[in-house]
């Protein structure tokens, strides 16, 4: 037999509902204890199931911010026979930075848009996995948004400054 009780004194209510089974059932031995135990006890399988889960999405986002910064840093650096050539022919910084990072933006730009487009579609089949969480969120959609696009733009700018601190004429050269 299971009986809950709603009180503002846990302490002093136990110790009657223990005292008053006891004269009842003589032989009875209650067994009380907190509601938040007992829900905690329930919930424990899905609390794991989301910590488990939020661990993976936590290592697939860093994963991904790996990526993009390993593809936007290739693409760049295998410019830089163009940025030796540009700075050679007298090109201003800010010049070279807006070309080489304009393109850089552009693909994670559309990058960004296959990813929003098929995560829309996907959408559906994981709105039965989330509680109180919708799988349209704006502020993650924006947050994720906005950690690829640093991501690249970082990706972008430590190897064009790099390339550009380079001897035009060896860099020529190494090509």
């Amino acid at each position: 037999q299971t009986l809950s009780v709603r009180t503002v004194d846990p302490r002093g209510t136990a110790e009657r509902l223990r005292a008053d089974v006891q004269s009842l059932l003589p032989g009875a031995v209650p067994k009380i204890r907190p509601m938040r135990d007992a829900v905690a006890v329930a919930v424990l399988p899905a609390r794991i199931a989301a910590i488990v889960t939020g661990a993976f999405g936590l290592v697939g986002a860093a994963l991904a911010t790996l990526g993009v910064y390993g593809l936007i840093s290739f693409i760049v650096v295998q410019r830089s026979r163009e940025v030796a050539i540009r700075r050679a022919v007298g090109a201003q910084t800010r010049h070279i930075l807006g070309t080489v990072g304009g393109g850089s933006l552009r693909l994670t730009i559309v990058g960004l848009a296959l990813g929003l487009a098929i995560g829309s579609l996907s959408a559906p089949l994981l709105g039965s996995l989330l509680v109180d969480v919708s799988p349209r969120d704006p502020l993650a959609l924006v947050a994720t948004a906005a950690i690829v696009c640093a991501t690249a733009a970082l990706a972008c700018v430590r190897p064009t400054l790099h390339a550009m601190r380079l001897d035009p004429l060896s860099a020529l050269k190494a090509e």
